[in-house]
């Protein structure tokens, strides 16, 4: 009989105590002495981009740009300021560059990019909007005028026309309220560069000759004649634009970027556009006033690196903006929108024709020849002891001479 493999009891007792002694090391030995911590993945880099209050375009204008860069580079996130909010790119309009440059406002761009030019860059420009003299189709036609004046003289003469019939609109109207930025650019200085006179050359003034009286001149006749809408120097853009839509005034120069609202009011067939008159005399090419849109890092950012990356990106693809404002010019080309509006198709024929000159003379010059300006203007148009153009220019070339002289020392 064959022998059997048996285990005692006691043996079996004591291999059992020593698998299980063994499983527990097993389960001791693999049990790590703490949880491990799963590193969790770094928030995202926010950027914020702001418009400067007043800038003529809006968070939702540059919200259509920055959304190809969020769809392009999904790190950094990107959003429009809140208000109050502080922003790591600002947009601003030219005309207020030079004041919020030496506010401090933005970080000067040396670090990230070496403009051709010797001088400090503190903003990119982004886009561009011509200044052009609207007019009101149906009360020039009214009046058995055919088309928009060319001179400063025929300007005059339609004026007159406008203002002789029943309830005849004012021609025009200025903007020289302190508190409207653009107005003074627009309204005064668009006249006068429309005759050749740059006011700016070189950093120099370039006020001399018979071209500043000649403009004073002309502004000096629109008022006595009573051609000239009321409330020139405390009436806001808003107001003189909404006295456009109503009819009461005939004329007035506007950047292409309030066209769109204004034909939206009246009627995309009610409004022509054409170049600022010039003076009788002057045989040159067509000068345009630009206002120009630009963005700069904010002095507090912190993130000025990542900020600089955006700022190219913004600089880059700006043709979506101008596509979006409907803008002539910007960067680039844009036949293929313009093309199915036949006004702005005229406006780019009219910028090709043309000479351009910035609205923004650098933060050296901020604010002073318009506050020497608007001065003069006051004293010209004064009911109780005006004084003449000549007069008046004579005092814009002193007092800017003036000024600029010290840098001279």
């Amino acid at each position: 009989m064959p022998r059997r493999n048996s285990v005692r009891p006691a043996d079996r007792l004591l291999l059992i105590m020593a698998l299980g002694a063994l499983g527990i090391a097993l389960v001791f030995r693999l049990r790590p002495e703490r949880e491990p911590k799963i590193p969790k993945p770094p928030e995202p880099l926010r950027l914020v981009v702001g418009v400067m209050e007043g800038s003529g375009i809006g968070p939702e204008d540059v919200g259509f740009l920055l959304t190809g860069y969020s769809g392009e580079s999904p790190d950094p996130n990107i959003s429009i300021a809140a208000e109050g909010e502080a922003a790591d790119i600002l947009i601003t309009e030219g005309h207020r560059l030079a004041g919020e440059i030496g506010a401090g406002v933005f970080l000067p761009l040396d670090n990230y990019h070496r403009p051709a030019s010797a001088e400090e860059q503190w903003a990119l420009p982004l886009v561009s909007s011509m200044d052009v003299l609207i007019y009101n189709i149906s009360l020039l036609e009214g009046a058995g005028l055919d088309r928009p004046p060319r001179t400063r003289s025929e300007f005059l003469q339609y004026a007159r026309t406008l203002k002789a019939g029943p309830g005849g609109p004012y021609a025009i109207s200025l903007g020289l309220n302190p508190l409207d930025a653009a107005g003074m650019s627009r309204d005064v200085f668009s006249w006068v560069r429309a005759s050749g006179l740059p006011l700016i050359r070189d950093g120099r003034p370039d006020i001399g000759g018979s071209g500043l009286p000649a403009a004073l001149e002309f502004f000096s006749q629109l008022n006595q004649e009573g051609l000239m809408a009321p409330g020139s120097f405390t009436a806001a853009g808003a107001d003189r634009i909404g006295e456009f839509i109503r009819g009461n005034i005939a004329m007035m120069i506007v950047s292409l970027r309030e066209l769109r609202g204004i034909r939206e009011k009246m009627g995309a067939g009610a409004v022509g556009i054409t170049l600022i008159p010039h003076g009788d005399d002057y045989s040159g090419k067509p000068i345009l006033n630009l206002s120009t849109w630009y963005a700069g890092i904010a002095a507090g950012s912190p993130h000025p690196g990542e900020a600089w990356e955006l700022l190219r990106y913004m600089r880059d693809h700006s043709s979506l903006l101008a596509q979006a404002l409907a803008l002539v010019p910007g960067a680039g080309s844009y036949e293929p929108y313009i093309s199915v509006d036949p006004l702005l198709d005229k406006a780019w024929d009219m910028y090709e024709a043309s000479d351009t000159i910035p609205d923004h003379f650098g933060p050296q010059d901020a604010g002073v020849l318009e506050a020497v300006f608007r001065r003069e203007l006051e004293s010209l148009f004064s009911p109780a002891s005006p004084i003449s153009p000549d007069e008046a220019a004579a005092a814009i070339r002193q007092s800017w001479e003036q000024w600029k002289e010290p840098e001279k020392r």
